[in-house]
């Protein structure tokens, strides 16, 4: 009886051991999405940002090409960003943005623009 009650303990630690370690995988799987999550709206609001700054003159376009750091200022901006004008996650850390002049390939008034955001697990 005491060999079977021991047995039934261990099973019983061993399911739990695995539903843990289930739930703890779970949850970096999930911290690590809503990382990514937040980068992908981090570099569409970079985007709208950069529509709105060459809509009003603030920013330019220059061949070949100019890139924009916006940093997120809790630590203080680093001489090279510009500071974040919007709100960014604590888990984003830069957006790199990146304004080609493709005049001379896709005519007048057009711009290439990429943006780059980093992360960071939190």
């Amino acid at each position: 009886m005491l060999f079977f009650s021991l047995a039934v303990l261990i099973v019983v630690l061993v399911l739990i051991n695995v539903l843990l370690s289930a739930a703890l995988n779970q949850g970096h799987i999930v911290k690590h999405q809503l990382a990514r999550t937040q980068a992908l709206y981090a570099a569409l609001g970079g985007v709208s940002y950069v529509f709105d700054q060459l809509r009003v003159n603030n920013w330019t376009v220059v061949a070949p090409d100019i890139v924009y750091e916006l940093c997120d200022n809790s630590d203080g901006v680093p001489s090279n960003c510009y500071d974040a004008p919007l709100s960014l996650p604590r888990s984003i850390s830069k957006l790199s943005i990146n304004i080609s002049d493709t005049a001379a390939t896709a005519g007048l008034g057009t711009a290439r623009i990429f943006v780059t955001a980093n992360y960071t697990q939190f």
